[in-house]
């Protein structure tokens, strides 16, 4: 089967990550690092009680390792429908570098390999950065819900993917990203776990 353009940009993506750092499962180890970086890229950041949950409830949670040194993370929830990705960060001093890029392409081979065509997320809409990087990335904005954040969040999606009502009206501002990442070649799943380790490099 022949590979779709976007299928090579997400492996190009997942490769150029593994030329220079490792991802692996996130652990509860992990965790102190984890919280770490998420108290300095969130205004309002998860607790280690809420990442222990979700190890705990067996969401897609993986880390970014320079050496030993934890440098980012991300956190998925596979639904029945669709994959919310909940969580994505990347230490301030590990941003620019592409590795925010190869995570993003990481979970929808993740999602792909679960049988899913589909994402979505939430921005703030004050966090113009990552709202630019998420449409550079194919994301399309599906609605806006007041109360998620104090200041509002996004949705978005890819034209014909997910579905607005998959989200209970009346709940809370927020913008919500989503879309339907395109297969590469049968039997070709870069987000397979690797055995041991793999290696990974930002985070526009």
């Amino acid at each position: 089967m022949t590979v779709s353009p976007e299928g090579q940009t997400r492996s190009q993506m997942i490769m150029s990550l593994q030329q220079m750092h490792t991802i692996r499962r996130m652990t509860q180890q992990d965790i102190e690092a984890v919280v770490h970086i998420e108290r300095r890229v969130q205004s309002h950041p998860w607790t280690e009680g809420n990442f222990f949950d979700a190890l705990k409830a067996g969401y897609e949670a993986w880390v970014v390792c320079h050496g030993n040194e934890v440098v980012a993370f991300s956190l998925q929830l596979m639904a029945p429908d669709v994959a919310h990705l909940l969580l994505i960060g990347v230490a301030p001093d590990w941003q620019g570098r592409g590795i925010g890029a190869g995570l993003l392409a990481w979970g929808e081979e993740r999602l792909l390999a679960q049988k899913l065509d589909s994402q979505v997320l939430e921005v703030r809409p004050s966090n113009t950065r990552a709202i630019a990087f998420y449409h550079r990335w194919g994301y399309e904005q599906i609605g806006v819900r007041k109360g998620y954040y104090p200041d509002g969040a996004v949705i978005a999606k890819m034209p014909g993917s997910c579905r607005k009502p998959w989200y209970p009206d009346g709940y809370g501002l927020f913008f919500s990203f989503c879309r339907r990442p395109a297969r590469g070649a049968s039997g070709q799943c870069y987000g397979q776990p690797a055995p041991t380790s793999l290696v990974a490099r930002e985070r526009d």
